[in-house]
């Protein structure tokens, strides 16, 4: 249901519900305020990753795109193993934190490094050791990671709106290696997840994305300050409490009251 029917079907009974507050507060500045606000939260949607794999030193030439599963490891068995991961951000304003969260298959008391990816061309599809782009500066890191937990690493810095984000999980050191569940992975709710949070009312454009259950799935169009454009991965919900706002913030002027006296 798009928002703009459901605006549309609850703006009578809204307005219905707004004259009574108009009546009662259109000779009382102080409490002209008292009980509408500005309606402020975080808006938070989820996307996917469009590629994801990993590589083996020992077995330089092999593709493991269409693994379930991610790893990484130091020293398995004499070779070393990087994980690799790519998404693109959609276009949005007000970003305030992005973080990539990965499902951990295998438990590690290992350190692992998150490196930027300045080559964003490779695909998971083609990726090998011997054609896997160059490790640029850690981003982030993480000390130890246990079976079944999410793993979340911040990746504000380098997310920008509308970028191709690029990185690759290394071992700091350690031999002990670890797993995490692929975009092959067969239960979607444990598939590497990009959660994108903007401030209040940050609009924008965009595609399509997988949200939470918060969020809407659909094209995005033209947006800008206080979310009024659509986006794909701005709450509905949301939406509606600051039109619903505005509608009650208009109707409480006295302009009602005005033509009823």
């Amino acid at each position: 249901m798009s928002l703009g029917y459901t605006i549309k079907n609850v703006l009578p009974w809204a307005l219905a519900l707004s004259l009574p507050l108009a009546c009662s507060t259109a000779g009382d500045p102080e409490g002209s305020d008292e009980h509408i606000g500005q309606v402020s939260e975080a808006l938070t949607s989820t996307i996917s990753v469009s590629d994801d794999s990993y590589v083996r030193s020992g077995s330089a030439g092999t593709n493991y795109g269409s693994a379930a599963a991610l790893l990484a490891d130091g020293d398995d068995a004499g070779s070393e193993l990087q994980t690799y991961v790519k998404f693109t951000m959609p276009t949005l304003s007000g970003i305030t934190n992005v973080k990539l969260r990965l499902r951990c298959s295998n438990t590690t008391a290992g350190a692992y490094n998150v490196r930027s990816v300045a080559n964003t061309s490779w695909t998971e599809g083609s990726l090998t050791w011997n054609n896997k782009p160059a490790l640029g500066s850690t981003i982030t890191s993480f000390p130890s990671a246990a079976s079944g937990s999410w793993v979340e690493l911040d990746l504000t810095s380098v997310a920008a709106s509308g970028a191709t984000v690029s990185v690759a999980i290394v071992s700091a050191g350690t031999g002990d290696g670890v797993d995490f569940r692929s975009s092959e992975y067969s239960t979607t709710g444990e598939r590497p997840q990009v959660v994108i949070t903007t401030s209040d009312g940050a609009g924008g454009t965009g595609g399509t994305s997988s949200t939470t259950s918060t969020t809407s799935t659909t094209t995005g169009g033209t947006g800008g300050t206080g979310g009024t454009g659509g986006i794909g991965t701005v709450p509905t919900e949301a939406n509606l409490k600051i039109a619903l706002s505005e509608i009650l913030r208009t109707a409480r002027t006295g302009a009602a009251c005005s033509s009823s006296r």
